[in-house]
């Protein structure tokens, strides 16, 4: 049972993390698509 609750809380921790890096990727593509088109 100790393995098992190790890995929810391995789980529990590294969802943040990787949301958190998915919402940084997301902002700087967006961030470059916007510098890239052109403004007029």
């Amino acid at each position: 049972m100790a393995k098992n609750g190790n890995a929810l809380s391995d789980i529990a921790i590294r969802r943040p993390v990787t949301t958190i890096v998915a919402s940084l990727l997301i902002v700087t593509a967006g961030l470059a698509a916007l510098q890239s088109i052109p403004i007029r």
